[in-house]
């Protein structure tokens, strides 16, 4: 099986290869990831497809479609079907396309949806619709073409159909580039530019090499209706890291010949820049914005919206500067969609305690009351009510453990993880989990967990929604050497399982990206440190995905941070996820003292600031689990006030 794998996920698939991969799909029959091998075969083939000829296409595609039909409602069945789509997509082949597209339920990619409406445009422009749709492809693709990345080749055919037909107006290929430029993709931006009827590739190239170079010998009057794009592509590029070199330009006499909308979208991006950077004038440069975009809205339809981050980014600073009549506005001005999030159904909850509506913030806080998250937690407190589990479902009888056992799904993702296989196990596992009821669903985790697959454990119980048990969502592997640990140091053992549970959901042999291993994900040179601090004299990196080594060199660093940052687990979980030095700069930005939901909430980066929230929330549950009594959550989280960053060894 894993050489099968091996040979499928080679890039180059020789003659050879794709012979060898059929054997094995023949000697697999019987093994529980023989169908996968089969369609690791035939995907493997199709990716070679372009380079035979139409018979053999044809026999190919036709053996695909048969595969398919005797493979019904099979992840591995999907996947190939995708594979089959775009290569459908790729070559125009309408009507076996849409046949296919119309039988696939992952709708995972987006070039597969790009070339379904390509498909749908094409038959309309050459009046083969079979009846006319409510909403036009124009509008539909959209979605796509204002996607923050580069789009891939679908989209980038649809995008060639529509703008030759004439049905991309300019303004939407220049909200594109904005997009673009906002995520700091310069070749993406000069593709666009080419749909462009005004030709701005030699001024977009100069912006993309150095924005602050162009505008520097910019005139002193804007010349036409493309020269204000192309001076506000040039603020969103100069903003990040410039702030306030921005936000002098923004408010020169050039800046000031833009519309009221432009100049809006551009004080939005540059407090949005000076958000993330903690700076307080941020505030005020959010309500410029905000105030451009109520004069522009007398004159454009539909109103300006903003993109969400703006608005979330209002109202942390808003939460920052504690100015609550701030936080509320900011919330009420978002979306629908954001504010029904549980962060700021909260916190509008609060806003509305500290002006004295208690009625409205009792609402919000019971919107939240029966979840058990970070801010639903908060809420509960809130609301005076205790901090518990809940009771705990009735074990899995034993009927029900053994239909999950014979789940064709779950014994794909066991033989998958058998063979380390952990991307294809996961993703097998979570398509198995699909529908389950909670009587199912608690049976999945107990057999997750009896294979000591706690990940899977986890993700299955985490998706109960009236039967719940905690002891699966929480599990408590190395108890008698975490407990060891925890004494030795005085650690609180709850934090520390939830923060391992954040890290790596208690898989011993989990990898970050970055580099990070083991149960408490450490980064090899942060371990190599803690060892030599501790005078293990004998450590190698290899040891690092040893259990009781991981835990040792883990629970020594987290109480050197939490030394480190005056005992704070905000800020010490904050440091063991993105650097001490970070944490205490984050800690010196504040101009008064704030609560540690507040500091969690306004952390910069979006991975740490759920970590926190997380390893906090995971915290609180396990001592409720263990201690069987109610919690505080708000005593966890503490005060954060400011203090001047200093310097540290940690690393």
């Amino acid at each position: 099986m894993l050489r099968a794998h091996q040979l499928f996920s080679s890039n180059a698939h020789s003659s050879a290869d794709i012979r060898r991969l059929q054997e094995l799909a023949q000697q697999s029959n019987g093994h529980p990831l023989h169908e996968y091998v089969e369609s690791w075969a035939l995907r493997t083939r199709l990716s070679n497809a372009p380079n035979v000829g139409d018979d053999e296409r044809s026999a190919l595609f036709d053996e695909i479609a048969l595969w398919l039909q005797q493979h019904p409602g099979s992840l591995a069945a999907e996947l190939l079907r995708r594979d089959w789509l775009l290569k459908l997509g790729e070559a125009e082949a309408w009507p076996l396309f849409d046949a296919q597209l119309a039988q696939w339920t992952l709708n995972d990619e987006p070039d597969v949806r790009c070339y379904a409406l390509l498909s749908r445009y094409q038959k309309e422009a050459a009046g083969q619709a079979a009846a006319p749709e409510l909403m036009p492809v124009a509008l539909l693709a959209r979605e796509p073409l204002l996607s923050q990345h580069p789009l891939g080749p679908g989209c980038i055919a649809l995008t060639r159909a529509l703008v030759s037909a004439g049905l991309v107006p300019r303004d939407v290929l220049w909200q594109r580039l904005r997009l673009l430029s906002e995520g700091n993709y310069g070749t993406a931006m000069r593709h666009v530019a080419e749909h462009l009827s005004e030709p701005v590739q030699p001024a977009l190239d100069q912006i993309i090499k150095s924005a602050a170079h162009w505008l520097a010998h910019h005139p002193a009057t804007v010349r036409d209706a493309t020269d204000q794009e192309l001076l506000v592509l040039a603020l969103v590029r100069m903003a990040p890291g410039a702030p306030e070199v921005a936000a002098a330009q923004a408010d020169s006499a050039l800046f000031k010949q833009l519309t009221p909308a432009q100049q809006a979208y551009v004080w939005s991006r540059i407090a949005l820049s000076a958000a993330r950077e903690l700076k307080p004038a941020a505030l005020a440069w959010f309500d410029r914005a905000q105030a451009l975009a109520a004069q522009s809205a007398q004159n454009t339809m539909p109103p300006l919206q903003f993109a969400d981050e703006v608005y979330e980014w209002h109202a942390r600073t808003a939460l920052r500067a504690q100015d609550w009549d701030a936080v509320r506005r900011s919330i009420e001005r978002m979306p629908a969609s954001l504010q029904s999030e549980h962060a700021w159904i909260y916190w509008l909850g609060r806003a509305y305690q500290a002006q004295g509506m208690a009625d409205k913030a009792r609402a919000q806080y019971m919107r939240l009351a029966l979840q058990y998250t970070f801010y639903a937690k908060l809420a509960q407190e809130e609301l005076g009510l205790n901090i518990v589990t809940p009771p705990r479902a009735a074990a899995p009888t034993a009927e029900e453990i053994q239909a999950a056992e014979d789940s064709p799904h779950f014994r794909r993702a066991l033989a998958f993880y058998q063979l380390d296989l952990i991307m294809e196990a996961k993703r097998e596992w979570n398509w198995g989990c699909r529908g389950l009821n909670d009587r199912q669903l608690l049976a999945a985790a107990d057999l997750a967990s009896r294979h000591e697959i706690l990940d899977r454990s986890i993700n299955a119980a985490e998706r109960t929604r009236l039967e719940h048990d905690f002891a699966l969502r929480f599990p408590s592997p190395h108890r008698a050497l975490m407990q060891e640990q925890a004494s030795r140091l005085n650690l609180d053992s709850a934090t520390i399982y939830g923060l391992i549970r954040q890290e790596s959901r208690f898989a011993q042999i989990a990898q970050s990206s970055a580099g990070a291993h083991g149960l408490m994900q450490l980064m090899p040179h942060t371990a190599h440190w803690v060892a030599q601090k501790l005078g293990l004299k004998d450590y190698r990196k290899r040891d690092l995905s040893e259990v009781e080594t991981n835990i040792v060199l883990g629970t020594n660093y987290f109480r050197m941070v939490l030394d480190d940052l005056d005992q704070s687990v905000v800020l010490a979980s904050a440091a063991y996820n993105a650097g001490p030095r970070r944490s205490r700069d984050w800690r010196a930005s504040l101009k008064a003292p704030v609560e540690g939901a507040i500091f969690a909430e306004t952390i910069p980066f979006s991975e740490t600031r759920d970590y926190v929230k997380q390893v906090l929330s995971n915290a609180v549950d396990y001592a409720a689990l263990w201690e069987g009594k109610p919690q505080s959550i708000k005593a966890r989280l503490g005060t954060i006030a400011p203090k001047d960053a200093g310097g540290t060894d940690l690393p």
